[in-house]
């Protein structure tokens, strides 16, 4: 009896963790995809015409300008551009990830607050720095190679969007794939948080991650210098294709 109370006890606690690592992983979503861009306005036109709709942002204190294309399962893109005379951090960040074209640059992931994010990761050798703000906390990871286009958003409110802000006219209704660049660190990570995994092509090292609401494909590709966001596949309620951005 002693040792079947003892397999019981066992038993429920692993039910226990599955189902709460289970859950976590279930959880977490693409929040939004930033591309830097060298011009807003041009930007903004260039995607109008190929039938998104945008949200007009604001000009920020510190230099960024922005504006965003939005869905209705709660995921984005957000378009950002910089001075050339940028007063903070962050502002500073872009303005040296700046350049002539189009660039993917993070990938925000949300779904937990950060600290419950901060105790999933706390036994992986990783280096990170949350950031607190008026309006949303970040977990970031600006010295880790492999991961320092990723963070983690947790929002003090949440905003309501008009409805019209997620009709798009190509028929767009969500992102269902975001190609980035990673190495080990990466897959490391993002297995760690629980997300299903599978080998998308072992030849080429391609690993998929599936969120609450799209994929997520680490192009493992042993990189050396910071990592960027590759692709981005957007399709429609029938599961069609109906627009792809590359960087």
């Amino acid at each position: 009896m002693y040792n079947l109370k003892n397999h019981a006890i066992f038993f429920c606690a692993f039910i226990a963790f599955f189902c709460t690592s289970n859950s976590f992983s279930q959880e977490l979503s693409i929040d939004h995809v930033i591309i830097l861009v060298p011009d807003l306005d041009k930007s903004i036109e260039k995607y109008k015409d190929h039938g998104f709709t945008l949200k007009k942002g604001r000009k920020h204190e510190n230099g960024i300008v922005n504006s965003h294309i939005k869905f209705k399962n709660k995921s984005s893109i957000e378009l950002i551009s910089v001075s050339d005379k940028p007063k903070d951090d962050i502002s500073k960040d872009y303005y040296n990830l700046k350049k002539n074209k189009e660039q993917g640059v993070f990938l925000a992931i949300s779904g937990f607050k950060i600290r419950e994010i901060e105790k999933k990761i706390e036994s992986l050798d990783i280096k990170y720095e949350i950031i607190n703000t008026k309006y949303w906390n970040y977990l970031t990871f600006k010295s880790e190679l492999g991961l320092n286009h990723i963070f983690f958003i947790e929002y003090k409110f949440e905003v309501q969007d008009s409805l019209n802000l997620f009709t798009h006219k190509n028929h767009s209704e969500k992102i269902k794939s975001i190609n980035i660049d990673g190495n080990d660190l990466t897959i490391t990570l993002l297995k760690h948080l629980g997300l299903k995994y599978s080998v998308v092509n072992d030849k080429e090292n391609k690993h998929s991650f599936l969120t609450k609401n799209g994929t997520i494909v680490v192009e493992n590709n042993s990189i050396t210098i910071r990592p960027y966001i590759k692709k981005i596949v957007f399709k429609n309620l029938k599961n069609e294709k109906t627009y792809e951005m590359n960087f």
